[in-house]
C-alpha cells in the first residue's frame, strides 16, 4: 500500500486514511516510494509507483519486457507522467536563466577590472585612490572658478567621502602626499 507524507505538518499517512488528513492539513503530499508530490486530490490515482527491485536497486534494475516469439520486442508502454511540484519547477527555471545569466556577469566584472576611470562617476570608484583624488579634483575645478587650496582640498575631499562606494580611509594625508606644492627657482609648482 502506497503512504505518502503530509508536507504541512510532516505525519506518514496512508492512502485510505489520505482524504481524512487533506481536510485537516490542507497541505501537499509526497509519495514515501518514488518522492513525487501531489496536490490537491492528484494523489487518488496513485496507486502504485515502483517495485522493491526499482527502489533499492535503483543503480542495477533494467525492466525487461518479455519479447515475443516473431523476435521483435513489443513496443514500450508510454510512462505514467509523474505530477512535477511547483517548486521544483521553478528552481528548473532559476537554475536555467542563472546559467545564462553568469557569462554575462563574468564579462561585465572583467570589464571593470580592465577600465580605470578617467573621469569622476557618482557610480563607480577606481581601486587606486590618488586615482579618486585627481577625479575628484577635477570634477570641483571643472567650472573654472577660482577657489583657495583649502576649499580645493574640502570640496575634493566631501565629494570622494559622499560617494556609496567610498571606503574609510584617511584622505586628507592622501591628498596632501598626491598634490603638493613646491618653491623651485622663483616658481612655484603644482605637483
Amino acid at each position: 500500500m502506497v503512504s505518502f507524507q503530509c508536507d504541512g505538518c510532516g505525519d506518514v499517512v496512508k492512502k485510505p486514511k489520505l482524504n481524512q488528513h487533506g481536510n485537516r492539513c490542507y497541505a501537499t503530499f509526497t509519495c514515501i516510494d518514488c518522492s513525487t508530490t501531489f496536490q490537491g486530490t492528484s494523489y487518488q490515482s496513485h496507486n502504485s509507483c515502483m517495485t522493491e527491485a526499482e527502489k533499492f536497486q535503483k543503480h542495477i534494475y533494467q525492466n525487461k519486457a518479455p519479447t515475443s516469439v516473431k523476435g521483435k520486442a513489443p513496443a514500450p508502454a508510454p510512462a505514467p507522467a509523474k505530477p512535477v511540484s511547483i517548486i521544483d519547477q521553478l528552481n528548473d527555471k532559476k537554475r536555467k536563466s542563472d546559467a545564462v545569466e553568469e557569462p554575462k556577469e563574468k564579462k561585465e566584472k572583467k570589464e571593470k577590472k580592465q577600465k580605470t576611470l578617467t573621469e569622476w562617476s557618482k557610480i563607480e570608484l577606481d581601486k587606486d585612490e590618488s586615482k579618486n583624488l585627481e577625479n575628484a579634483l577635477k570634477e570641483v575645478l571643472k567650472d573654472g572658478k577660482s577657489l583657495k587650496l583649502k576649499d580645493v582640498r574640502k570640496k575634493t575631499i566631501e565629494l570622494i567621502e559622499k560617494h556609496p562606494q567610498y571606503k574609510k580611509s584617511d584622505l586628507k594625508k592622501s591628498f596632501d602626499k598626491k598634490f603638493s606644492l613646491t618653491l623651485k627657482d622663483n616658481t612655484i609648482t603644482f605637483a
